[in-house]
């Protein structure tokens, strides 16, 4: 792992987007609308926004990242998620590697739609609020960022979003999308994502450095989990940093829905003080 990873991760950490990007997306809505010729983009990405639980509680999730040199770190840690009022509140507590144990991160979303982000780190045993500016940041030297999880469950809102058509990908029928988002420096960044037809998940999206894709994040089809209630969700997701040569693995395991939220794992005062 490069120390220019572990620096960003410890300044700009970003994972509230894992609860949001794993477990957002199900096939209610479009599994009916799918199987027409005219769906719309609307029906898609309303689809993609629709089945987020009012709570989820991710009892493992691991993050194994291996470098260009094949070097290994992994990542374990339990997510808690909310969503009150439309806004989404997000808790993770990290468990390992030891120099990370019992590290926190919080994020709030304002009724702006913009997101509030505390840090916890115990070395420092004191709570620092995130500024702007971190979005592309890593995600505790991982491959994963800020930015990749919300694109993934925001279903590109403010995007300029075309609905490219039907295709298949890993022989299953997807919706091929093609994504325009405006970056901070005023330029324009390129993305394309497929979407799977029944259950509502991107099955992969690329980002594109003019016609090369630099960074891919996709999930197995038989990854694909259904929760009792009917949300559907990517129990794997990699991400591949095609310039750097590395990739993350990300894992989750035992996620529950429906469970009683402490509002105490939400406050900035007091969310690193355990799940």
């Amino acid at each position: 792992m490069t120390a220019i990873k572990q620096q960003a991760a410890q300044h700009h950490s970003a994972l509230w987007y894992l609860a949001r990007g794993l477990i957002v997306t199900g096939g209610l809505v479009l599994s009916v609308a799918s199987a027409r010729a005219d769906t719309t983009l609307a029906e898609v990405t309303e689809c993609m926004r629709a089945n987020l639980p009012e709570t989820v509680r991710i009892q493992q999730v691991r993050l194994n990242t291996v470098d260009r040199d094949g070097t290994q770190r992994l990542l374990t840690g339990r997510i808690v998620a909310s969503r009150a009022d439309g806004r989404l509140n997000a808790n993770l507590r990290l468990e390992s590697p030891p120099d990370l144990k019992d590290a926190a991160y919080l994020s709030r979303e304002n009724r702006d739609g913009r997101d509030e982000i505390f840090l916890y780190v115990p070395a420092m045993n004191r709570v620092r609020r995130v500024a702007g500016g971190g979005q592309s940041s890593a995600l505790f030297g991982t491959d994963f960022s800020y930015e990749d999880m919300r694109q993934v469950h925001d279903a590109f809102s403010g995007d300029q979003v075309t609905l490219l058509g039907k295709t298949e990908l890993a022989d299953r029928p997807a919706h091929h999308l093609e994504v325009l988002r405006a970056t901070e420096a005023g330029g324009v960044e390129r993305m394309q994502a497929w979407v799977d037809q029944s259950a509502c998940v991107v099955l992969q999206l690329d980002r594109f450095d003019g016609e090369q894709v630099v960074k891919r994040i996709s999930s197995p089809v038989d990854s694909l989990k259904q929760l009792p209630g009917g949300q559907w969700y990517a129990e794997k997701v990699r991400v591949e940093d095609r310039l750097g040569g590395s990739s993350t693995e990300m894992t989750v395991e035992k996620v529950q829905v429906g469970t009683d939220m402490p509002e105490r794992l939400f406050n900035p005062r007091s969310f690193y003080l355990g799940h």
